[in-house]
């Protein structure tokens, strides 16, 4: 998401009020590093650290565990409601499955998305994180702590489990408890939609071909595993 960029005088500056703006216009988290050098004005991450700590103890905001990294949140929602965009997003799949010929086209305009959304996707990585992803490995060690916070419907309960093989070239996702799951019988197809965003952004990123499959989907369980797959550029 963007950042406003307003000019400010550092006299009388709210950090409090500033680091909680910073946080509600970039809601898929961010480091202290990523506050102190992206608010406007800039400051210090002692000065982030201090006013961070502050804001925790009052419930304000949240944090969450990512490699070596914590991300920040704000605890207020800025969105619409979820219930609302939920139902919304579920009738467009409805609608698009009685329209597209099979599952294969949910996938291909998963590409079209990931075409049209290509530097919004990219953004939501944190910068920090986004510095250390230097491998597909890498991305793939990431990807399940982060995915629950990038995921279409915000959902706490969302877990990722991973199951990476021994040359870094292959994962195995796991995705349980996700929202989508209670919205309608149809959800299997944002899981279509998202391996051809997934696909067609992880080849252009790695400049490889990368193949993401759904393995096994199961409503009843509310799970669904997902492939995703470095091939040989031979």
């Amino acid at each position: 998401m963007s950042q406003k960029k307003v000019k400010k005088t550092r006299k009388g500056i709210n950090w409090a009020e500033e680091i909680l703006n910073f946080l509600r216009e970039n809601p898929f988290g961010v480091t202290i590093t990523d506050i102190a050098e992206g608010m406007n004005p800039q400051t210090t991450r002692v000065t982030v650290h201090k006013y961070i700590k502050l804001l925790l103890e009052q419930g304000k905001i949240f944090a969450r565990e990512v490699g070596v990294y914590n991300l920040y949140y704000s605890s207020e929602r800025t969105f619409l409601p979820i219930k609302f965009v939920g139902k919304f997003y579920i009738g467009m799949l409805t609608g698009l499955k009685d329209k597209l010929s099979s599952k294969k086209d949910f996938k291909e305009l998963g590409y079209n998305i990931a075409d049209a959304m290509r530097k919004e996707l990219v953004k939501q990585f944190p910068k920090s994180l986004r510095d250390q992803i230097k491998s597909f490995e890498d991305f793939l060690q990431y990807f399940a702590k982060l995915y629950p916070y990038l995921d279409m419907i915000p959902n706490n309960r969302l877990v990722v489990e991973e199951e990476i093989s021994e040359d870094g070239n292959k994962a195995l996702f796991h995705f349980k408890n996700s929202n989508i799951f209670n919205l309608s019988e149809n959800s299997e197809y944002h899981f279509y939609l998202l391996t051809g965003m997934m696909e067609r952004s992880l080849s252009r990123i790695f400049r490889t071909k990368i193949k993401v499959e759904i393995e096994s989907f199961n409503i009843d369980e509310k799970s669904v595993k997902i492939s995703v797959i470095k091939l040989n550029d031979n």
